[in-house]
């Protein structure tokens, strides 16, 4: 399920944001 098809438009800089801190956190193991 891809949400940010669920998210309002002011939402998706948020959760782009979150995946790009998923992704540091990813790196770090």
């Amino acid at each position: 399920v891809d949400f940010v098809h669920l998210l309002p438009s002011h939402g998706k800089p948020i959760l782009n944001e979150g995946k790009e801190k998923l992704r540091e956190l990813v790196g770090r193991l």
